[in-house]
């Protein structure tokens, strides 16, 4: 800061090369900047409906143990309105979260739409099991 301050300094004037070269770079850094942006944006806040439901078993292990509650998934809901890339965010029993995930496996969801086009969205589900 202080050499930029001092109107003393030696100051050289940008040569040809310089002064192309240093555009042609801003040139291209606006060109990348709307593509960055696009790149990093987060997916849709859609809330997907669900069209079928398969209710999940509670294994007779669990239900011995008297295990009850809820466990929470995090999905993909695609286009053609299945649930993929499931994992659990929030495990309840080893044997649980498995009958969980294969239930939510077998849902059919109506997909997220942008602008009337079917479109990938994230999910989080709670899929609950309760003694009777």
């Amino acid at each position: 800061m202080k050499h930029l301050l001092d109107s003393k300094a030696p100051r050289r004037r940008a040569t040809w090369l310089t002064a192309t070269l240093s555009t042609i770079a801003l040139a291209g850094l606006m060109i990348a900047m709307p593509r960055l942006s696009i790149a990093q944006e987060k997916p849709y806040d859609v809330v997907p409906k669900v069209i079928l439901k398969i209710e999940p078993k509670h294994t007779d292990s669990a239900r011995d143990r008297k295990v009850s509650g809820t466990v929470v998934l995090s999905v993909r809901i695609d286009t053609d309105g299945k649930a993929r890339d499931q994992k659990v965010i929030r495990a309840l029993d080893e044997d649980l979260d498995l009958q969980a995930m294969k239930a939510v496996e077998q849902w059919v969801f109506e997909p997220g739409r942008k602008d009337g086009v079917a479109i990938t969205v994230r999910a989080t589900i709670e899929v609950n099991f309760r003694l009777e």
